[in-house]
């Protein structure tokens, strides 16, 4: 199983599955869905759809760990 370490301001605030950390809505979800929304809205750059189906393809294998 794979494991996700959160670090906030130089201490651990979370940890858990890929899956886990995003169930809780805490700092990793909250970066995760900012992220995503902050890249959906910039799509008009090239890269950005690259990191958007990096982002899904690693989500989805942490999932399936």
């Amino acid at each position: 199983m794979n494991e996700v370490i959160v670090i906030t301001n130089g201490v651990i605030s979370e940890h858990g599955t890929y899956q886990e950390l995003l169930s809780h809505n805490g700092p990793f979800a909250e970066f995760i869905n900012s992220y995503l929304t902050e890249t959906n809205n910039d799509l008009e750059d090239e890269g950005a759809e690259i990191v958007i189906n990096l982002i899904i393809v690693l989500s989805r294998w942490l999932m399936s760990e």
